[in-house]
């Protein structure tokens, strides 16, 4: 019996639409058991053409770009794939089972074509896929029902909108394909080398000619606006072309209608004058505008391929590559951020380049272009684009190794048009666990509801949501005011992440949270403890959009009657009352409190505060009129926003002890002095605080009891307390209500030298600790431990990757080491320290202010 029906597929080839039909049979096949080959071995049924690297090629049906996979029937009949097994792994020959419920959809019509889209989505339809194509190579491997090897191929690594297919007229002869021919009949083409320019990217001053060259017997074509060339007469190179402002530059060889060379595309910056790096980034026109382009349908989770250049700010070309572009975090403003994608199907799977000095890594999967969200000057004439990147940085100097993205400011030019300055951060997924951390197999969740919106936005970015739900009902069913409860807790937490994560969302009073942008992961290894992830802070530090800095955050965050108003539109935002039920518990509370102060007196002071503030500013001010030029804004305006942010570092400290203190009902903060006798004997560590400096003071609450720890320098041993005769171990427990100064004595004796490796358990762990003091005006120390003999160098750069001093640089023995830095005459500013063995590098950032 026999069964005619048509079938049509819709796709997309050089931008235009075409329709594709077949007529397709549907009839049984019967294959000799002693022949599994049949099929093949009579050119029956082949893997005709593929694509790994589907960039602008072919789109299926829900306008996505592909892989894609095309089956060629040779017979004088159709042939129903149905049933078929389709693999791309040897060893699972039947990692796919292709549907045989619509016969209709997988009959190949005689001398027909059947595409397979291989995008790991078999939900789209029963002609997708449950794999993706491997750029870099692998094999496809097609089986009957009963597993017989119908047809394989095993290939190298592919090149991007060219297709990979057998010969016309030697079928067991494969090629590539630049004019790929899905569901036709493959032409017989060859690749030729592409143009070459007389000036290389980069930055240039004053106009210039750029020639073309080209292989003989063919015919150049260019564009000036990013645009991929085609033999459009006016497209066409007949003279050298003169450069008088900055334009990006596209060409490609053609030879007849068939046979073209890869696009070479290069940006030429005449005249430009830059303090910052900057990205050229280089696309199809309609990858961006009109109805298939990213940035007229935001909205859409749409990724297109770009040609991405870097440039450092001296002009060196750090990087170009083949990437993909998507909008991201979608809204209403006219400077959309943009995430950048290193895929194998575009080229290189990684951006490989150290584009941030403050961590030390130089391989990124993804990466985002942000236009400072909610501070984005384009989005009101009091924003500053600075206020995320100031709060990551304060926390980044109390916490260097807590989860939270880098940062670094940069132009962007889209197809040659300046579109602003953004900040460049590391994407928050799981390849930033990865590479920041090791952890592959990771819970990574996230929370994000905006007031008034009724959906679930909670989302898991790796992993689900089961082991931490199962926390939170044990919190919620607990009392953890029981030591019993709390230490289970504390075995699933690292509470002293969550304490600083909590205290610096409610210091720069954070209006855009703790209902929206909380992010949190842990391993799944044993012993590993559920982290917090600083992210998406700029509704702070007094946004105008938000309060002043009067905002009273810590109460809003944990207070009963906001988290039931959530609860009752959220109800599956149950995870917020962990940090109340915590409070319950006496020991939690006073690690917060305690590590609030250490805060305020330190990294949140008004002076570190402005310092950060100062220096940040510095960075973008000689570029920042550009960004306001090209979206409508004013420097005096600009100027206001920053002062607005100072004004905010000024009060704010007062503020935010006034809110711990009244939600905790607390007394008056005592002021606590603390000494070292004799001078340069030892050091003390007050809480998580290790003053270099003394006599020390900051302020402490009397309600709680303060931790402090006197500790010898070589040539010294401790003697004992002066203000508390009858106390001599080297830590107490200080109640500041009785004693609000105290001075450790030390006396000559025996050279001691502690391993903090060693104390922290671990024999070879290589530490760098916090310089201190912290900001400071004439001089700073250094201190750091060496679980072995190594050559060191330890290094001073400013903000923007400069070396400013070489502190040590040799041979050292293992154990404690430190160095003082005497900064005097330097500029105020953060500034970075990198300590490297050789083997390990570890950074740290430090405040000068004068």
């Amino acid at each position: 019996m026999c069964k005619i029906c048509n079938f049509e597929r819709q796709t997309l080839i050089s931008g235009k639409r075409f329709m594709v039909k077949f007529k397709h049979v549907h009839f049984i096949i019967i294959l000799c058991a002693s022949a599994p080959g049949f099929l093949f071995s009579q050119n029956i049924l082949v893997i005709n053409e593929f694509m790994a690297r589907n960039n602008s090629a072919l789109m299926d049906e829900y306008g996505q770009l592909d892989d894609w996979i095309e089956l060629h029937n040779g017979a004088d009949e159709p042939i129903d794939i149905g049933g078929f097994f389709i693999t791309d792994d040897a060893t699972i020959p039947d990692k796919w089972r292709i549907p045989d419920h619509q016969p209709n959809a997988t009959t190949i019509a005689p001398d027909g074509y059947l595409i397979l889209w291989a995008d790991d989505s078999p939900d789209q339809g029963l002609l997708h896929l449950n794999f993706k194509l491997d750029g870099d190579g692998e094999q496809i491997r097609l089986y009957t029902p009963h597993l017989a090897l119908v047809d394989s191929v095993t290939f190298t690594e592919q090149r991007a909108d060219t297709s990979f297919g057998r010969q016309l007229d030697a079928q067991n002869v494969w090629q590539f394909f630049p004019v790929p021919t899905p569901g036709t009949a493959n032409i017989k083409n060859t690749i030729i080398a592409p143009p070459l320019f007389n000036f290389n990217s980069g930055m240039y001053s004053g106009d210039i000619t750029l020639k073309l060259s080209a292989p003989q017997n063919t015919e150049i074509y260019f564009t000036l606006d990013g645009a991929e060339p085609t033999r459009v007469p006016a497209h066409l190179y007949t003279r050298p072309v003169q450069l008088y402002e900055t334009k990006v530059v596209r060409a490609k060889c053609f030879l007849g209608d068939k046979t073209w060379s890869e696009t070479q595309t290069a940006t030429y910056f005449i005249d430009e004058q830059f303090s910052l790096p900057v990205f050229s980034l280089t696309t199809e026109p309609s990858n961006l505008w009109g109805s298939s382009g990213i940035y007229d349908n935001r909205f859409e989770d749409w990724e297109k391929p770009v040609y991405i250049e870097y440039f450092e700010a001296d002009g060196d070309h750090g990087l170009f590559m083949h990437a993909g572009i998507k909008i991201h975090g979608a809204g209403t403003l006219d400077q959309q951020s943009l995430r950048l994608y290193a895929r194998s199907r575009y080229g290189p799977d990684v951006f490989a380049h150290k584009f941030f000095n403050e961590i030390n890594l130089n391989q990124f999967k993804r990466l985002v272009l942000r236009n400072g969200g909610n501070d984005c000057t384009n989005a009101g004439s009091r924003q500053t684009h600075l206020r995320d990147a100031i709060v990551h940085a304060l926390y980044r100097q109390r916490n260097p190794d807590y989860p939270m993205s880098a940062w670094k400011p940069v132009h962007v030019y889209l197809n040659g048009d300046y579109w602003g300055i953004y900040n460049l951060r590391e994407r928050q997924d799981r390849f930033y666990i990865q590479s920041h951390y090791g952890h592959e197999d990771i819970d990574f969740l996230e929370y994000a509801a905006e007031e008034g919106e009724e959906n679930e936005k909670r989302n898991a970015i790796a992993g689900d949501w089961a082991d931490f739900e199962s926390l939170i009902h044990f919190a919620q069913n607990n009392n953890l005011s029981q030591a019993s409860h709390y230490d289970y807790i504390k075995s699933q937490i690292d509470i002293n992440n969550l304490c600083e994560y909590w205290i610096f969302q409610t210091a720069v009073a954070n209006y855009d949270w703790p209902f929206n942008n909380q992010k949190f992961y842990r391993a799944k290894t044993p012993g590993h403890k559920w982290q917090w992830v600083l992210w998406d802070t700029e509704f702070s530090l007094g946004h105008i959009w938000a309060q002043s800095y009067t905002w009273e955050c810590l109460a809003r965050s944990l207070s009963s009657d906001v988290t039931e108003k959530h609860l009752e539109k959220y109800p599956w935002f149950a995870q917020h009352r962990l940090v109340p039920e915590l409070f319950k518990n006496a020991a939690f509370r006073r690690i917060f409190i305690n590590r609030y102060y250490d805060c305020l007196n330190t990294t949140l002071s008004t002076e570190n505060m402005l310092a950060t503030i100062d220096s940040l500013a510095d960075i973008i001010r000689p570029d920042i009129e550009r960004q306001l030029d090209r979206w409508d804004g004013s420097l005096s305006e600009w100027n206001n926003a920053v002062q607005d942010i100072r004004t905010f570092a000024q009060k704010r400290p007062e503020i935010a002890e006034q809110h711990l203190r009244n939600y905790f009902r607390l007394r008056q903060a005592v002021t606590l002095t603390a000494q070292v006798h004799p001078a340069g004997a030892g050091v003390l560590t007050i809480n998580t605080i290790t003053p270099k400096d003394y006599p020390w003071q900051g302020r402490y609450s009397p309600d709680m009891p303060v931790t402090m720890t006197a500790g010898a320098n070589p040539g010294y041993r401790f003697e004992a307390w002066k203000e508390l005769p009858n106390e001599n171990s080297a830590t107490i427990e200080l109640d500041v209500s009785a004693t609000s100064s105290i001075t450790a004595r030390f006396v000559a004796g025996q050279t001691t030298v502690k391993n903090t490796a060693a104390a922290k358990g671990s024999s070879d762990r290589l530490i760098l600790a916090q310089n201190y003091p912290n900001p400071f005006n004439s001089h700073t120390r250094i201190q750091y431990t060496l679980p072995k003999a190594s050559d060191v160098s330890l290094v001073v750069y400013s903000i923007t990757g400069q070396q400013v001093a070489i502190l040590v640089q040799g041979k050292q023995e293992a154990g404690e080491h430190h160095a003082i830095w005497e900064t005097a005459g330097l500029a105020n500013g953060i500034y970075i320290y990198r300590l490297n063995t050789g083997e390990i590098s570890l950074t740290r950032q430090m405040v000068v202010l004068q």
